[in-house]
C-alpha cells in the first residue's frame, strides 16, 4: 500500500534501540545535543523545518560525520539536502540500504553514528531526520 504514495522509495520494517546511560565510563559515544521537534505539513513548512533542525545543531568541524536520512528520491530530499548543503564532510546515509522504515530508521541512523564513533572514525557525528511523520529532529553525538 505504501508504494501508491512514493513508487521510487524502498520501504522495509524493523526497530532499532539505543541504550543510554548517565554512567560515561565506558561509553562508546555520547548523546551531546537534541534539536527540538520540528513539525510540519506535507504542502508547506518541510523546508523551514529541515533548516531549523539543522540551525540548533553545532556547525561541521574536521573529523566528523553527517548521518542524513535521505533516500535517493530528489523531491523528497531536497529540503534535507538544501538545509546540509555546507557540509563537506562525510555522509552517511542508512536509508539508501536499509530502506524507509519510518521512526524505526530514525533509530538506525543513529546507531550507525554511534558505531562510527566507537571505531575511532569520526570525532562526532550529527544525525538529521526528516522523516514521513511530518517532523524534522536532530542529534549529535560525540566520543567521550
Amino acid at each position: 500500500a505504501l508504494r501508491l504514495f512514493c513508487r521510487e522509495d524502498v520501504y522495509s520494517s524493523g526497530a532499532g534501540a539505543i541504550y543510554l546511560t548517565k554512567n560515561p565510563n565506558g561509553a562508546m559515544a555520547e548523546l551531546v545535543a537534541v534539536t527540538d521537534s520540528i513539525s510540519y505539513t506535507l504542502r508547506k513548512g518541510r523546508a523551514a523545518a529541515a533548516l531549523k533542525a539543522r540551525s540548533q545543531l553545532p556547525p561541521q568541524a574536521p573529523g566528523e560525520l553527517l548521518c542524513a536520512s535521505t533516500r535517493k528520491n530528489a523531491r523528497r530530499d531536497a529540503a534535507e539536502n538544501a538545509a546540509w548543503q555546507d557540509w563537506t564532510g562525510a555522509r552517511l546515509t542508512p536509508r539508501w540500504v536499509l530502506g524507509e522504515a519510518f521512526a524505526a530508521s530514525a533509530a538506525w541512523q543513529c546507531v550507525a553514528a554511534c558505531d562510527v564513533l566507537s571505531r575511532h572514525d569520526f570525532t562526532a557525528a550529527n544525525v538529521s531526520v526528516l522523516g514521513v511523520s511530518q517532523q524534522a529532529i536532530g542529534a549529535r553525538f560525540a566520543r567521550p
